[in-house]
């Protein structure tokens, strides 16, 4: 039987028949039809995704592969549509990549960029991450095939794993996101589809909570003024945010995990779905995780998936100044984030985390309004829990001190590339009493 890197080359013959790609038997009738011998493999629809039509073939050895199908109707809910192009932006980007060394985490020699080689095991010496490995995409078909990356994703492993194995998960993480914000060449988005500067579905996307976080915000009985606010002064620059690469739809459910043994470290942590690749800014990349890391944080066991991730990338990230108004951004998005999503039920549905969502919604929506209107009140932010070393005394009063209504002047001051300087945002945790304090949040 072939390797995967024969299938891989295989899957782009010309004259072939339509295939009904979004059911199982018209994917393995395809492949073949291109690759004759593999009737006899197994191909399982992969649950979890709200896109695409995602399938795992299984090879040989227990080695998988991954296909990806795009439409322009939601795998999950054809009512409703998305670009199909988005998926030619993964695809060329991932292509850019496959020699992009420098994405890997910083390591020594010793140290495996991958947990598998063809069909052979390798020990897997320390936990690491590294982007999919991209293998073929057919553009007609929308057919991506991609490495099969492990068989969990972080948000289903979290409750399994231990506190120590989460926190040097989320430092890895953090590390990684910083290296690649600070490395990747921004002609990889530009030249992954020809006509196209910026990923525009990628921009849309992350825009969609801000435009519409104002319906949630009366559906839940509150005041929509300070939603529109936002929409207007923060939404409004994803069009114009060129500060760096960016993945644009990093959260835990798109990092998988392979380990030599079973619930155990350490982990080969690959990156996936890069459909909403795009140029923008470092905050909503960073905001996005914080924000479903402090849900698994609040809803699987306090395991310090939240602090270990932002302190690391924090400490990795040199190109720029991590000062207040770099903050400010993260915390916007953060909250937008979990006023919105958690709402709408799209990754956290189980009944009983229902109330408690609801709460954290209502919490989000005080830490903007802290934002925009009042005088800081530190309570406010009890919901974004700044990890221990981080000042929340000189933040508050940074923003007690600020023009408060004119964020967007704020906030554009973290979008370039400024040289890192000494900041007091970052203390050593003995020198502050950060989150013990009545000034600070809990």
């Amino acid at each position: 039987m072939a390797g995967p890197s024969s299938v891989a080359e295989s899957l782009q013959p010309s004259g072939m028949p339509e295939h009904d790609l979004t059911k199982v038997e018209g994917l393995h009738s395809y492949i073949n039809a291109c690759v004759p011998g593999y009737e006899s493999c197994n191909v399982q629809r992969l649950d979890g995704g709200t896109a695409n039509h995602v399938y795992r073939m299984e090879l040989a050895f227990g080695v998988g592969t991954i296909f990806k199908h795009a439409t322009d109707q939601l795998a999950s809910d054809p009512s409703h549509t998305l670009d199909a192009s988005r998926m030619d932006f993964e695809a060329g980007f991932l292509e850019r990549l496959l020699d992009e060394e420098r994405l890997a985490s910083p390591s020594d020699d010793s140290r495996p960029c991958c947990a598998m080689q063809g069909y052979a095991r390798v020990q897997i010496k320390q936990t690491h991450t590294h982007p999919v490995a991209f293998k073929s995409y057919h553009k007609h078909r929308k057919l991506l095939n991609l490495e099969d990356g492990g068989p969990i994703n972080l948000k289903d492993a979290y409750s399994k794993l231990s506190r120590d194995d989460i926190e040097e998960i989320g430092t890895e993480l953090g590390t990684w996101l910083a290296n690649f914000h600070e490395n990747t060449d921004k002609t990889h988005v530009t030249s992954a589809m020809p006509g196209h500067s910026n990923n525009t579905t990628g921009i849309a996307v992350c825009r969609h909570s801000y435009e519409n976080l104002p319906d949630v915000v009366v559906a839940q009985g509150h005041d929509p003024s300070v939603a529109r606010l936002i929409n207007e002064e923060v939404g409004s620059l994803f069009k114009s945010d060129d500060e760096c690469v960016c993945h644009g739809d990093f959260w835990p459910g798109n990092i998988l995990l392979r380990s030599a043994m079973s619930d155990q470290g350490p982990f080969t942590l690959t990156v996936i779905d890069w459909e909403m690749v795009r140029i923008g800014s470092s905050t909503t990349d960073v905001g996005q995780f914080a924000a479903e890391a402090f849900l698994l944080d609040s809803f699987r066991g306090e395991k310090g998936l939240h602090a270990a991730f932002m302190n690391a990338y924090a400490a990795a990230r040199t190109s720029i100044q991590i000062d207040h108004a770099w903050l400010l951004g993260v915390a916007v998005h953060f909250a937008v984030h979990l006023a919105f999503w958690p709402a709408r039920k799209v990754h956290w549905t189980r009944e009983e985390d229902t109330l408690k969502i609801t709460s954290i919604g209502t919490s989000a929506l005080r830490m903007l309004e802290d934002i925009v209107y009042i005088s800081p009140n530190p309570s406010s932010w009890s919901v974004f829990r700044f990890p221990e070393t981080w000042n929340v005394k000189e933040y508050v009063e940074w923003l007690r001190k600020s023009n408060r209504r004119d964020i967007r002047k704020r906030i554009r001051s973290k979008r370039f590339g400024k040289k890192r300087k000494d900041s007091k945002l970052f203390v050593e945790t003995e020198e502050t009493d950060g989150n013990s304090s009545d000034e600070a949040p809990d």
